[in-house]
């Protein structure tokens, strides 16, 4: 007995088959955990792939959302899964509003909760092409049979199912934080996608706006908050000045660009006339004064009428500009009907006395030799036109040019930048002989990219509020902006950037939001 006692053989063997039960288990377990990943795994890898292919056709334009649920059909047609049945991959096109848990389907959001944490709900769901900004995939109804709750007695079927929400923004960059409301867009128009009419504006001055006069109508312009991709950041007037003279500009949300509220009529000024050489005291930011960083650089050709005020080679911020005699000195005119107050509205006439700034600048000489297209003999030129021939036949007005007619004498303008301090770039394109708006527009200065907006679609809203532009134009702007008191903004209109132009404006940055 003693000896039986003192024997340790076989002893393994009890903990053996107390432990094999749960070593089995815990096996069998594995298995089906790693079935479970698995599966999980390729049906998230689905739903990411389903949703990024619908953010792709979020573009905020009609059919979007169908074109959408189609992109994100296709996107998994070739996917199977690892569930008992290995079966095809498929995304129901229901709503997801309409389906129980676990089952596939879709949605679209205009936006989501602020933190991971809320949950999605109708108020977030979009009920427009125009508003649709995110989709949400839904993969479900796949299992598979577990085999450790089998051996537990109880129903082993496993359901996994997997979700994304993916989004796109696409931004449009290089673009200054200002909006134009269309000044073709008819009385009672109703379609925000209405675009810019061409006939009747050609060679037209536009006064963009009046202060103090009747909120924001077809003619005027509106100021964007720069960066502002969401419309919940607040921005503040030097943001907005300085995105107007930096030649980066800001990106803004293509298919939801919001407003600022409030305009602050000093910055616009400083931002815009930056590009005439002209810098204010509050022409500066935490790196020094704007004359003197090259991200603020002016136009090539600043002739406007006067010359610089004080010392340009001054260390102050201040570098301003003040009118010269108009018989010594001219910018380029305004249309008749805004010297004389009878224009009755936004849009200008046309006539605009050239051949006096020829007079004045170029001796008369303005009738022979190259010209530009479009300026066949003694055809009138637009302003535009007389402002790049000035700069590609080396003509850009200089003190002590002959004056024709009228007295005679020279001018006293230097129509060349003498303010800025910084690198400037030359010329950096021709416009001529082809009139085509591209890209390349951007590189001028004098000429601004701006929003759309059919302002009498959506209301004539005068506070913030979203909006879609329906396209981009370009604006040439023909003179500084004046004195706040007085501070009209005259531009011409050059028409919209060409397609492909636009399109390369244009970053679509589609992303996962939500697993």
């Amino acid at each position: 007995m003693k000896s039986f006692l003192r024997n340790e053989r076989g002893s393994v063997l009890v903990y053996v088959t107390m432990l094999s039960g749960v070593l089995v288990g815990m096996g069998t377990l594995a298995v089906d955990v790693s079935r479970y990943s698995t599966l999980h795994s390729q049906l998230q890898n689905a739903a990411d792939a389903a949703a990024l292919a619908g953010a792709h056709q979020l573009d905020n334009h009609p059919g979007s959302r169908d074109r959408a649920r189609a992109a994100a059909h296709q996107a998994v047609r070739n996917m199977r899964d690892f569930a008992d049945s290995d079966e095809a991959i498929t995304i129901s096109m229901a709503d997801c509003a309409e389906v129980v848990v676990n089952s596939s389907c879709m949605r679209f959001l205009k936006s989501l909760p602020a933190t991971d944490d809320e949950i999605i709900t109708e108020d977030h769901v979009a009920a427009a092409d125009t508003e649709a900004r995110f989709i949400e995939v839904r993969v479900g109804g796949h299992s598979f049979e577990a085999t450790f709750l089998g051996a537990l007695g109880r129903d082993g079927r496993t359901s996994v199912s997997a979700s994304a929400v993916a989004g796109n923004d696409s931004l449009v960059c290089r673009v200054p934080p200002m909006f134009l409301c269309n000044p073709s867009e008819p009385p009672g128009n109703t379609d925000p996608s209405y675009g810019l009419n061409m006939a009747g504006l050609e060679g037209r001055q536009l006064k963009i706006f009046q202060q103090g006069g009747g909120g924001i109508v077809p003619g005027n312009f509106g100021l964007l908050c720069p960066g502002d991709i969401d419309g919940d950041a607040s921005c503040g007037a030097a943001d907005v000045g300085m995105a107007l003279a930096s030649v980066q500009g800001t990106c803004q949300r293509r298919g939801f660009m919001v407003s600022k509220t409030g305009v602050d009529l000093q910055q616009v000024r400083t931002g815009i006339n930056v590009r005439f050489d002209v810098y204010s005291p509050q022409a500066k930011d935490g790196f020094g004064d704007w004359r003197r960083q090259d991200r603020f650089y002016p136009a090539e050709n600043v002739t406007q009428g006067g010359e610089v005020q004080g010392s340009p080679l001054s260390g102050q911020t201040r570098c301003d500009r003040q009118d010269l005699d108009a018989d010594r000195a001219t910018a380029l005119g305004r249309d008749s009907c805004f010297v004389h107050g009878t224009c009755g509205g936004a849009v200008g006439n046309g006539n605009w006395d050239w051949s006096n700034y020829f007079r004045i600048n170029h001796g008369g000489n303005g009738t022979s030799g190259w010209r530009p297209v479009g300026w066949p003999g003694s055809a009138k030129p637009t302003r535009f036109e007389v402002y790049r021939w000035e700069i590609e036949m080396n003509t850009i007005v200089q003190p002590g040019e002959l004056i024709s007619g009228g007295g005679g004498g020279t001018t006293e303008e230097n129509g060349r930048p003498q303010c800025f301090r910084g690198t400037r770039p030359g010329n950096q394109y021709e416009y001529f002989p082809s009139k085509k708006r591209t890209l390349d527009l951007l590189t001028d200065r004098r000429v601004l990219p701006l929003a759309l907006v059919n302002c009498r679609a959506l209301g004539n809203p005068t506070g913030k509020f979203g909006f879609s532009p329906p396209e981009f134009v370009f604006a040439f702007l023909t003179e500084p902006m004046d004195d706040p008191g007085s501070s009209d903004l005259y531009v011409e209109i050059l028409g919209p950037l060409d397609e492909e132009s636009e399109d390369n404006l244009v970053k679509d940055v589609v992303q996962i939001y939500r697993r």
